[in-house]
């Protein structure tokens, strides 16, 4: 709940002070939970409003009230920050959507008025996220991230699919370059990565050049 990197958490409920992960591994960086520190983000009682905390129903651990069964959002936050998870014979994706076309649509419903459909949105994200028919109906998405050519022989990528992180992708074009003896027709002669836990940046030299 406190990852903000571009992929993970539209509305970061906790503050991530600590070493909570990062897109170069998407998350899996993160220190374990003895050594992280955090407490609420300044949006995140706006969300969870202290109005509604006397008709939440807290469970009772040894005598001690403890946190409620659950809690009651004024959005729906599994909206806002998606989620993916499996159960058996189950599995679920839910991706973010912008909050500000969330609370379009409660207040719509709200009027009695039909809901506008919503397409996922990343906060931080600058590559495409495109609509298109799906075969069985409804609709899928493609989601691009930013390449551009800088002369005949180099691309420079500056962002990539959500949740194609910077480590995976780095074994990647490793996988396609010359170094890689494994590989008989390699696509690149080599590439610089100027990343850091922010930001992505590769420039890649092709072995030919573009036509």
């Amino acid at each position: 709940m406190a990852q903000d990197y571009v992929g993970s958490n539209n509305i970061n409920l906790l503050q991530p002070n600590g070493q909570f992960g990062t897109c170069n591994y998407g998350g899996k960086d993160h220190a374990s939970a003895r050594y992280v520190y955090t407490w609420l983000s300044p949006i995140t009682r706006f969300l969870f409003h202290k109005d509604d905390d006397d008709i939440l129903d807290y469970l009772n651990e040894d005598g001690q009230s403890i946190e409620p069964t659950w809690y009651m959002p004024i959005i729906p936050t599994v909206l806002v920050n998606g989620s993916e998870g499996i159960g058996t014979g189950w599995s679920s994706y839910v991706p973010n959507y912008n909050q500000r076309d969330i609370i379009a649509n409660i207040r719509r419903l709200l009027n009695g008025d039909a809901t506008e459909p919503m397409d996922p949105w990343y906060k931080w994200f600058k590559g495409t996220i495109e609509k298109t028919a799906a075969k069985e109906g409804g609709n899928s998405y493609t989601i691009c991230g930013t390449i551009e050519e800088v002369n005949e022989s180099t691309l420079r990528i500056t962002e990539l699919p959500i949740h194609r992180w910077t480590q995976d992708y780095k074994e990647f074009l490793e996988s396609i370059s010359s170094s890689n003896k494994e590989c008989k027709d390699p696509f690149i002669e080599d590439f610089d990565m100027n990343c850091d836990d922010v930001t992505v940046e590769f420039d890649v030299f092709l072995t030919r050049e573009l036509d």
